[in-house]
């Protein structure tokens, strides 16, 4: 029956679990349960898991944000302290708003958790166009005030976090309409509620179980990533010789190479006549119709040359002002740094390059492969007594400085970056501080999204026959 509920847990359907049981067993007479007792267990499953939602839901976040203290959680309370709206992030959610975070897009979908509270994710694209999470909120009802709450609750969250393009706050927000552009557009928020709906969660999931199913989503869209990363670290093969095509090759995407690619084949549909105005050596340079994708507000170029030679465009380098760090391959940098302003990972290859020419030595003697063991645990103890200057609040949140604030806030932990801008001692307390003070444990009611709300003093008719 262990096998069954797990089956179940995994949103197996019942006739696909009969089946595999049928086959187990050798034939359908030969199983020992029925199908009514499949559905019994899982009745029995599903009252056992909603049961205690709430104060399950809490021991998970409890265990996040002990887990990881940038984890941030926020709850919006009725007046009888019951909840009604949940935002939270994950540490690597708020690393991926720091790369990608200057374009967002907000939508709502429905029929995700137990009480109908519509779910809304806050979602950007990374640097190999893929949809990226930054915060997950599941919401009372869909009324302006809440939607400022959630909005402020994603605010709290980021805190200054400076974005990709050096901006406290993205610069785009998509909510209700469709932008059509290559980094962000609200059919990303789209597929990504198709994809937890699909892959995640159903109408029956309770809120606590809902919470534990979003690091597997997070994971899978990181794994993707992983892939693209990996698969595109050769060399890629360029259309034309253009020297600037080659440094656009090496240091961006494959993804936004193939976008670039693209929009270059339709920059150069254009084609060369005389200048009815001009003179001898005077010409014409008009895109035609196929460039008009990605050229429609380009006018006529006009052109000088002598007769007889040949000009072709010279560009060795893209200009520094077009150069996108968010869409190249290094997008993810390493922004722990120390007080020294080196970060985590130069220390690192410094000390490795000297670290490999002792083992190699060290390697060619027993004398020196002790010698070398013993060095290292001794050394091994002295660096357990050295205070790190990359990582955590400590030194901040402690310090004495009468303006109270912390000049240089280092989060390491999932890629997190540094905050360049001074952060108020006060904002950081509140980001790492976790308490379920006044919160009820009682099941939440049932939301009342926007066009879904069925009034109480509504009949239901059932029609019965062919028709009905």
């Amino acid at each position: 029956m262990e096998f069954i509920g797990a089956m179940q847990d995994r949103r197996v359907p019942q006739h696909y679990i009969m089946d595999y049981v049928s086959e187990m067993h050798g034939g359908a007479e030969n199983v020992p349960v029925t199908a009514q007792d499949v559905k019994n267990l899982k009745a029995a499953r599903r009252r056992d898991n909603n049961a205690n939602d709430v104060s399950k839901l809490l021991m998970f976040f409890t265990s996040c944000k002990k887990e990881n203290p940038q984890f941030f959680s926020d709850f919006q309370l009725d007046k009888e302290g019951k909840i009604t709206s949940i935002f939270w992030s994950n540490a690597s959610q708020q690393g991926d708003y720091i790369d990608f975070g200057d374009a967002i897009t907000f939508d709502t979908t429905h029929k995700t958790n137990l009480y109908d509270k519509p779910l809304c994710m806050f979602v950007g694209a990374n640097h190999h166009l893929q949809c990226a999470v930054f915060g997950f909120a599941l919401l009372g009802d869909e009324i302006v005030e809440t939607f400022e709450w959630v909005f402020n609750a994603f605010k709290t969250c980021m805190g200054t976090f400076k974005t990709c393009m050096g901006t406290e706050g993205p610069r785009v927000m998509l909510t209700g309409m469709d932008y059509c552009g290559v980094m962000v557009s609200t059919q990303r928020s789209e597929s990504m509620n198709k994809l937890v709906k699909s892959a995640h969660v159903d109408g029956n999931t309770p809120l606590h179980e809902f919470a534990k199913q979003m690091p597997k989503l997070l994971h899978s869209r990181k794994m993707k990533e992983a892939k693209l990363t990996l698969a595109f670290k050769g060399q890629r093969e360029t259309n034309t010789l253009y020297e600037f095509e080659f440094k656009v090759a090496r240091a961006y995407t494959r993804a936004v190479m193939n976008r670039f690619e693209e929009s270059m084949k339709y920059a150069t549909a254009y084609k060369i006549t005389c200048d009815p105005d001009g003179g001898v050596n005077d010409w014409v340079v008009p895109h035609t119709k196929r460039s008009n994708k990605i050229m429609r507000k380009l006018g006529d170029i006009n052109v000088s040359a002598s007769s007889g030679s040949t000009h072709i465009l010279q560009i060795d380098k893209i200009p520094k002002e077009f150069n996108l760090q968010r869409y190249t391959n290094s997008a993810r940098q390493d922004r722990s740094k120390g007080k020294d302003g080196e970060t985590k990972s130069y220390r690192q290859k410094t000390m490795l390059k000297n670290i490999m020419k002792i083992i190699n030595k060290a390697g060619m003697s027993k004398a020196g492969h002790d010698k070398y063991l013993d060095v290292m645990h001794e050394l091994n103890g002295l660096l357990d007594r050295v205070e790190p200057d990359i990582g955590g609040y400590e030194s901040c949140i402690d310090s004495d400085e009468e303006d109270n604030q912390c000049n240089e806030v280092v989060l390491i932990e999932d890629g997190v970056g540094i905050l360049e801008e001074p952060v108020p001692v006060t904002n950081m307390q509140q980001k790492l501080d976790f308490t379920v003070e006044g919160i009820s444990l009682e099941r939440p009611d049932r939301a009342k999204p926007k066009g879904r709300t069925i009034k109480e003093t509504e009949t239901v008719v059932r029609k019965l026959g062919a028709k009905g």
